[in-house]
């Protein structure tokens, strides 16, 4: 199996119907010391335990790949069936998050680069 930088994952199979453990395998690629990182998985509000610790910084987007007919409903907030643990939030929440970040990394961007841009203004608008 090929296992790219930053994926981290759970592989499984499981039938709630006849009761067989939810996942059997789980597959780790790379490790780079974050502290106190972790991924844990749940079903049905339990626990299935912590998957992936000291995890790489960055970015993380759900995804599920699902074969034979398989269904998986994922449910990411904010009104959740069950209850969230301490300290977790919904993806939902990152929204708000990321426009703040895309918004702070924009103006970071001018005020950084205000000499270069307001010179390739002037050029611009020489050749008018």
């Amino acid at each position: 199996m090929v296992m790219q930088k930053f994926s981290y994952h759970i592989f499984g199979f499981g039938n709630r119907s006849v009761n067989i453990p939810f996942y059997k395998y789980i597959y780790l690629n790379q490790v780079v010391i974050l502290s106190t990182s972790y991924i844990e998985f749940y079903r049905n509000g339990k626990s299935c335990g912590i998957a992936f610790t000291d995890i790489y910084a960055g970015f993380y987007y759900p995804a599920v790949s699902l074969f034979q007919g398989a269904t998986v409903r994922c449910n990411f907030g904010p009104s959740f069936r069950y209850p969230v643990p301490h300290g977790a939030r919904g993806m939902c929440e990152r929204v708000g998050e990321m426009y703040i970040e895309q918004t702070l990394a924009d103006i970071l961007y001018l005020v950084e680069n205000e000499d270069e841009l307001a010179e390739e203004a002037a050029k611009c608008a020489r050749n008018l």
